[in-house]
């Protein structure tokens, strides 16, 4: 996420230390490429995060970070006169009032998940203990009935399965 937000500062920082209007086709050009490059970027660092065998992120995402880097460096260099005028306790108290406001917001959303399952597990009670599924929460009323009942009987399932396999093997006649 900093990483986009790098991004959009750097464009920022390149229009006002290169001074070119918004109009400028380097500016589109930038926009153009960067918005090709993002989408590929961020499917491959979802599937980084969330795929448990996805053990790197893609080629784009390497490219993606590079060209940032790149234009921070850029704009870190020809930029010195004007970071050398910034008031770093002004940045810094941003930045913490930023991962204070980060931090509430991550401990609202926690709070609010918490009490939607606790009244979600007292709901639960009042309908049916065998619902409470023990490894991922609540279960609905039906599926837990309907899963019962396929655990109760398994003949009767592997013999639906081979009347199945008989009549798609047949053409849909049954004898």
């Amino acid at each position: 996420m900093i990483l986009w937000q790098l991004t959009e500062l750097n464009m920022f920082f390149l229009k006002h230390i290169f001074v070119f209007q918004a109009s400028h086709a380097f500016s589109w050009l930038r926009l153009i490429v960067l918005g090709a490059i993002t989408a590929p970027t961020v499917r491959q660092y979802y599937a980084y995060m969330t795929d448990t065998e996805c053990k790197r992120v893609g080629t784009q995402c390497w490219v993606f970070i590079a060209i940032s880097l790149l234009e921070a460096l850029a704009c870190v260099k020809f930029g010195n006169d004007l970071f050398s005028k910034t008031q770093v306790r002004y940045v810094l108290l941003w930045l913490v009032i930023l991962a204070f406001i980060t931090l509430l917001c991550l401990y609202g959303m926690m709070w609010y998940e918490q009490k939607k399952m606790k009244s979600l597990s007292v709901q639960s009670e009042d309908h049916d203990d065998s619902s409470v599924d023990e490894s991922c929460g609540v279960v609905p009323v039906g599926i837990a009935a309907e899963r019962d009942s396929l655990s109760l009987q398994p003949t009767k399932l592997r013999e639906a399965s081979v009347r199945n396999r008989f009549v798609n093997e047949h053409g849909g006649k049954e004898q």
